[in-house]
């Protein structure tokens, strides 16, 4: 991977509690892949979370936050870390998210990288105690359907908009 080749965008809400925890273990992680930069989104919260987001940002010159007045959900706290990013990738994840190795997101920009038809892309995804979390009901819905017919038409026209998506982590390629 090259510098500007992976941003990664975290929104969060009234996770003080978690927080510093997360970052630290999430921040050593990074530090190991070549990511551009880090957004972090706090979604309004009322607790301590932007306080403790601050004085994190301050130490960590590639995190760059981004403090919202009201919550707008998920999907738009990650557009605006997408609306500003320069990267030939971006990372979605999720704040309870753990990569399992530094090679992660190496593995899956390479494949990216070798598989020009393919737009988004997710790890396998497993809980605490190692059972695959499936991300996909057997029988998906007419919305399913819709998202997935639709959504690589989305970004092939160069809309920077996300549509929502239910998984921990998965990294789009931007044009």
């Amino acid at each position: 991977m090259t510098d500007e080749e992976v941003s990664i965008s975290i929104v969060t809400f009234n996770n003080a509690a978690i927080l510093e925890e997360r970052m630290t273990i999430l921040l050593n992680i990074f530090k190991l892949n070549n990511i551009s930069k880090i957004f972090i989104i706090d979604n309004a919260s009322t607790d301590n979370t932007s306080k403790i987001l601050e004085k994190i940002s301050n130490q960590e010159p590639k995190l760059k936050l981004i403090l919202l007045n009201e919550n707008n959900g998920f999907g738009y706290g990650h557009n605006q870390a997408i609306h500003r990013t320069t990267s030939k990738y971006h990372v979605i994840m999720n704040l309870d998210t753990t990569p399992s190795s530094d090679l992660l997101l190496e593995k899956m920009t390479e494949y990216m990288d070798n598989n020009q038809n393919i737009d988004l892309l997710s790890p396998l995804v497993k809980f605490p105690n190692g059972e695959i979390q499936y991300l996909t009901r057997n029988e998906p819905t007419i919305f399913d359907l819709s998202i997935r017919f639709l959504g690589p038409k989305w970004f092939k026209k160069g809309k920077k908009n996300l549509f929502m998506s239910m998984m921990a982590t998965i990294i789009i390629k931007k044009y």
